[in-house]
């Protein structure tokens, strides 16, 4: 890894935790995106923050309909930090259709109801409204089913079921239902974009993948996926990944996903399509750091010699001290230039030693199209901001 940290401007918000997730969203209309992780929202200059809503500590939840000990109650009586907070993901939603006045789409532990808030004055005030009452929240996405809406929320209810949930006209009422499919659905492994380029997203799993067939609102049709390596036959599914990002590199749209419990980062570039299966190759990015829980894709400029940047980082302590690979590693924080040729070897550059990201980070370009990133996890709320060739 190329250590590129002098090239990024490091903010503190705050070292509590607060959240696993985080999202820009301009809450007070003045034309500048504000940062949201979890009870509070910041204004980006360093003016203030102001809570908005309550975040509970969430241990472990009562899965499978029996309650389980917290594993990790000496973190607490040993003034560590929490281990969870029903705080995972969060998206700035439009109120009334409104695009300039917006409420935030939050996503807090396994089971724990899926709410929005809606702005109601200036003075702080906000309502509570329904979405869906619980499911499985590891990989949840949001975004437009069609180029032109609607918006859905995609989530897995029950494994292996999939669906997406509608936004109603009453906001009292929680978002109508729709089953994709009853494949698929599992803790880990979801994703939303386009695969033929027809503009018509298809929902991926680590093991297949769903397309309309006669409308968003009616069951999909499943494709399972097969990947090809170096060597060896065809496997079955993309594996042990977080959320699967879509972006057509020119020869057709690439699959990139990281494992949130192991080692790896991945693209997956298509090979075929045919007979209810699509196969991809697979080329490793990045094989060093575990638990990359969440990342993002960002194209890269014209000026740069890389296609696109993959943005991600090691979740540190995802699930405790003990658990997964590596848990008390290095945080880092680090990006992936991917080339238009997949056998051309990444760029791969850390952004931060020590903080590392939660399971949804946030990122934008700012109007001088320089990146800006945040992050929101155990080790609190940070912002990185490239800077100026000028300032380095």
């Amino acid at each position: 890894m190329l250590d590129c940290t002098e090239q990024w401007q490091h903010s503190v918000l705050t070292q509590s935790f607060e959240a696993e997730g985080c999202c820009f969203a301009d809450l007070d209309g003045d034309g500048e995106p504000e940062l949201v992780a979890g009870e509070r929202w910041w204004r980006l200059d360093g003016s203030g923050s102001f809570a908005f809503r309550g975040v509970a500590d969430a241990w472990l939840p009562p899965w499978g309909g029996g309650s389980r000990p917290d594993p990790h109650a000496h973190l607490r009586k040993g003034g560590g930090p929490a281990q969870y907070k029903a705080a995972t993901y969060d998206w700035p939603l439009p109120v009334d259709s409104d695009p300039v006045r917006l409420g935030v789409l939050s996503v807090g532990m396994h089971l724990d109801p899926i709410v929005w808030y809606e702005p109601v004055d200036g003075a702080g005030h906000w309502r509570t409204y329904p979405v869906t009452s619980g499911g499985i929240y590891e990989s949840v996405v949001y975004g437009a089913l069609e180029k032109a809406g609607p918006y859905g929320l995609v989530t897995v209810p029950a494994r292996p079921s999939v669906a997406w949930y509608e936004q109603q006209l009453d906001p009292t009422q929680p978002w109508r239902e729709h089953i994709v499919g009853e494949r698929g659905g599992n803790w880990h492994g979801l994703g939303l974009g386009d695969l033929d380029g027809d503009g018509r997203q298809h929902i991926l799993t680590s093991t297949g993948t769903y397309a309309p067939v006669s409308g968003l609102r009616s069951p999909w049709a499943w494709s399972d996926i097969a990947v090809v390596g170096p060597a060896g036959p065809p496997e079955t599914g993309l594996g042990d990944v977080g959320l699967i990002h879509v972006y057509d590199l020119g020869r057709g749209p690439n699959l990139f996903a990281a494992s949130p419990h192991g080692r790896g980062l991945w693209r997956w570039e298509p090979v075929d399509v045919c007979a209810g299966t699509r196969t991809f190759r697979r080329w490793e990015l990045e094989t060093t750091v575990s638990q990359l829980h969440a990342l993002q894709v960002i194209p890269a400029l014209e000026t740069e010699d890389v296609a696109l940047w993959v943005i991600t980082g090691k979740r540190w302590q995802a699930h405790g001290p003990w658990h997964d690979v590596d848990p008390a590693g290095e945080p880092l924080l680090f990006r992936v230039g991917v080339y238009l040729d997949p056998e051309e070897p990444p760029r791969v550059e850390v952004i931060h030693r020590g903080s590392g990201v939660g399971l949804q980070l946030a990122v934008r370009r700012l109007v001088d199209q320089r990146i800006q990133i945040a992050v929101s996890n155990k080790l609190g709320v940070h912002v990185f901001t490239q800077k100026e060739m000028k300032e380095i």
